[in-house]
């Protein structure tokens, strides 16, 4: 992940917490059904994050995957020995 989406990502949290948290106090302050509706105010601003997160996460790891595939072909010798040194290193610590 680059450095400007993981820090895209954290504002994302943090706004999302803060949006959360206020709807959750809100809830402490009130009684009945407007406790209930900040609480599902609450709910849906989690669901919306968890929702987003999910969105960006997918996205990350689609770029990733076609930055994996390139790097490949790009350098197909390279990619065949660190395979190869793995499996060594693999191999190695499974006999001790």
């Amino acid at each position: 992940m680059s450095a400007s989406a993981a820090s895209r990502l954290n504002d994302d949290i943090q706004t999302l917490s803060a949006e959360v948290s206020q709807h959750l106090r809100d809830a402490a302050d009130k009684t009945g059904d407007d406790a209930k509706a900040a609480l599902e105010r609450s709910a849906a601003a989690l669901t919306k994050a968890a929702h987003r997160l999910s969105e960006d996460a997918r996205h990350t790891s689609r770029n990733m995957a076609a930055q994996a595939v390139a790097e490949v072909r790009d350098r197909p010798v390279a990619t065949t020995a660190l395979v190869a040194i793995a499996a060594t290193l693999i191999g190695l610590v499974a006999i001790r």
